[in-house]
């Protein structure tokens, strides 16, 4: 991000680890925006790699998890 001395709102389009990782650095960035704001479609944050809840039981819990993860480094 290029400095700037007027404050500035960000909006970030999904609430999985991607969004709420650039989220957590902007706030802790050296000119952090006014204001940051995440959009979700979902019932909460995290994205696949969260915590689902039952509707029909709601004690139920499901770790829904990411279906499938390639890290390479080459």
């Amino acid at each position: 991000f290029a400095p700037t001395t007027s404050a500035y709102e960000v909006a970030i389009i999904g609430g999985g680890v991607a969004g709420c990782a650039a989220a957590r650095s902007l706030a802790l960035s050296t000119n952090p925006p006014k204001s940051v704001t995440i959009y979700e479609i979902g019932r909460g944050p995290g994205g696949r790699a969260s915590t689902r809840k039952s509707r029909g039981l709601p004690e139920m819990r499901v770790n829904h998890g990411a279906p499938y993860a390639d890290i390479r480094t080459k």
